[in-house]
C-alpha cells in the first residue's frame, strides 16, 4: 500500500512500516489474545503484562468498536494488519489543501515512530491536484526533505490510473525514515482545479 496525500478530500490510507526487531514468530504466547477484532496479533506483539518484547510493541484493542480495532500502543494510529514477513501496515489520515472562495481549509499530517520505519519499498509519497506542489520531510531532525509538483489546465486532462506529473505525481520514500511531515501549496490556490 502507498503512502498517499490528497488534496480534495480527508480520507485514511495505509502505510507500511518495516518491523525492526527480530523474525515475528507465528504464534502468541500463552495466555495472551491472539486476535483484536479482525487483526491477528502474534508475538512479539502484545495486548498485555509478558505478551509483548517491550512496550514498543503494545497493542491496544478499542473493543468500542464492532469488530475491535487494534492501535499501537495507547496513540490513534490504527492497525490494519501485522503480517510475519516483518511488515505493520496503518491507516493515517490524509493531508489536503481545498480552495474555496468561502472558506478554504488545509490539513497537514506528521507522523514521529520510535521504534518502527516507513517501508521505502512499500510506500510512496504521492500528490494529487492540478497545480499542486507537495513535499514531506523529517519531523525531528531533518535529515532528509522530498517532493513533487504536479500540473494540469483542467483536472478533466487527468489520465485515470496514471500518476505522471499531469494531475498526479510521485516520488521514494527515503530509506529508514521514522518521521514525517508533509507540507503543499499551489501557486493559484488550486484554483483551476
Amino acid at each position: 500500500m502507498g503512502l498517499s496525500f490528497i488534496f480534495k478530500k480527508l480520507a485514511l490510507v495505509a502505510v507500511t512500516l518495516t518491523l525492526t526487531a527480530t523474525s515475528v514468530a507465528a504464534q502468541t504466547q500463552p495466555g495472551c489474545e491472539s486476535r483484536c477484532g479482525n487483526i491477528s496479533i502474534p508475538y512479539p506483539f502484545g495486548t498485555g503484562d509478558g505478551c509483548k518484547i517491550s512496550s514498543d510493541f503494545f497493542i491496544t484493542c478499542n473493543t468500542t468498536f464492532n469488530p475491535p480495532k487494534a492501535f499501537l500502543d495507547t496513540s490513534n494510529i490504527e492497525i490494519l494488519d501485522i503480517s510475519l514477513d516483518g511488515y505493520l501496515r496503518i491507516s493515517q489520515s490524509i493531508g489536503y489543501d481545498c480552495y474555496n472562495k468561502v472558506e478554504p481549509s488545509y490539513f497537514a499530517t506528521w507522523m514521529w515512530f520510535s521504534k518502527f520505519s516507513l517501508s521505502h519499498t512499500r510506500n510512496k509519497f504521492t500528490a494529487i491536484g492540478c497545480d499542486t506542489y507537495a513535499y514531506v520531510k523529517d519531523y525531528l531532525g531533518h535529515t532528509y526533505s522530498t517532493g513533487c509538483l504536479t500540473f494540469c489546465d483542467n483536472i478533466t486532462n487527468v489520465v485515470e490510473g496514471s500518476c505522471s506529473g499531469i494531475g498526479c505525481c510521485q516520488t521514494a520514500i527515503p530509506k529508514g525514515v521514522r518521521s514525517y511531515h508533509v507540507t503543499f501549496g499551489s501557486s493559484n490556490n488550486h484554483s483551476k482545479d
